[in-house]
Formats: structure tokens, C-alpha cells, sequence
């Protein structure tokens, strides 16, 4: 009972986060349509220290392709996100290791709404596999440099 909770949980999530992306495009097209409606066609007309009559400054708003490029962006980033340490399998042999209560709360409630089946132990295992990956050179730099300082 408590999973179909959660799964309706990450549904509205999901539902309201397309939501608010769908908003923000149509927000930043009116912003640009306004925008275009008072700045003239051409830039030779354009006379320099007018300003707009209600004191607000002249700004340029990204067209809304570009607003869709950053949603796509995002999105990729998220798929990304979720491919890399949401796809957890079981960890096999395994080591107790302990977090502060504070990022196990954080995690455990991330992961409830998030990816319900995936357990803790597999999702910091991935997190910790990508930090060992990314920062090897790093780690074994100062790994060399500690063993062969003498006393």
C-alpha cells in the first residue's frame, strides 16, 4: 500500500513538474511578444538614451527556442541522472559504512518518492563509484605522495 503511496506521489511529481515547464515556456513567449511589439523592426531607428515610457529598462528575453533547448537540456540532464544512479542492482559482498543521519534521512526520502525499489546501499554505492571514477588521478596522486613522504 505504502509503495502505490509513493508511486502516486512521483505520478503528481511528474505531472506538476511538466506542468511548470509547460508555464514557463508560455510565459517567456508572451514576455517575447511583448517585447517585440515594443521594439521597432528596424535597429536604424533605434535613437540612443530613449527609454521606455514606465522608467523599466529595455531587456532582451531569449526566444523560445532556446527556452525549449534549456528544457531539453534539463531533461537529458535528468534521464542522465537517473540512468547513472537510479538503476541500481544488488550490491554483492558488502561492508558496513556509516553516513550522518542527516544525508540518510535525505536520501531515504529522496529515494521513497523518487525510485521506491532502489535500496539506499545500492544508490550510495553508485554515488561513490562515480566519485572513485571521476577523481582517480586525484586519488592516486595523493595516494603516491603519502606513501613516500618519509618520516
Amino acid at each position: 500500500m505504502t509503495q502505490i503511496v509513493f508511486q502516486a506521489a512521483a505520478i503528481a511529481c511528474c505531472i506538476y513538474t511538466a506542468y511548470r515547464i509547460v508555464l514557463f515556456i508560455v510565459r517567456k513567449s508572451r514576455k517575447t511578444e511583448k517585447a517585440s511589439q515594443r521594439v521597432s523592426a528596424s535597429p536604424d531607428r533605434i535613437i540612443e538614451g530613449i527609454e521606455p515610457d514606465n522608467g523599466e529598462e529595455c531587456v532582451s528575453v531569449p526566444p523560445v527556442m532556446e527556452c525549449i533547448k534549456e528544457v531539453d537540456i534539463r531533461h537529458s540532464l535528468i534521464s542522465l541522472y537517473t540512468a547513472t544512479y537510479l538503476d541500481c542492482k544488488p550490491v554483492g559482498s558488502r561492508a558496513q559504512v556509516y553516513i550522518s543521519k542527516e544525508n540518510h534521512a535525505l536520501i531515504r526520502r529522496f529515494l521513497a518518492v523518487v525510485a521506491p525499489n532502489v535500496p539506499i546501499s545500492g544508490y550510495v554505492n553508485k554515488v561513490v563509484e562515480e566519485h572513485l571514477r571521476n577523481y582517480r588521478d586525484e586519488i592516486s596522486q595523493l595516494h603516491s605522495d603519502s606513501i613516500s613522504k618519509p618520516l
